[in-house]
């Protein structure tokens, strides 16, 4: 199980349990490639978990994909799929105060 979190003002911090507002997904793709611009990376929707402080908490399972090296990371959007942010394992995402990093994303060994 992979968890990710999200906190969005007005929304996570305000409705109790899932916010419809919010769509989660898990995803993978190719070590050093960047899942804000490429097109390899695999995404599945994430279940709601639990409440985490102000903000919500996902979690999904990634089906194992051929032997090799991959990065795992999460996406949130809350305005209907229409964008997405990608986060990384810092706690970045769109947050102004922090920067986005692929160097900061989860690594998944597949192995055979």
């Amino acid at each position: 199980m992979i968890f990710g979190r999200i906190f969005e003002g007005g929304i996570t911090d305000v409705i109790s349990g899932h916010s419809n507002q919010v769509y989660a997904q898990l995803g993978y793709g190719p070590v050093n490639s960047d899942p804000r611009t490429s097109n390899e990376w695999k995404w599945q929707y994430a279940n709601f978990n639990v409440e985490y402080g102000n903000g919500d908490e996902y979690q999904g399972v990634i089906t194992a994909p051929a032997p090799g090296d991959y990065y795992f990371a999460y996406r949130f959007s809350v305005d209907g799929g229409y964008s997405w942010t990608v986060c990384d394992a810092d706690g970045a995402g769109s947050n102004p105060n922090l920067d986005y990093s692929v160097s900061q994303l989860g690594t998944l060994t597949v192995t055979p």
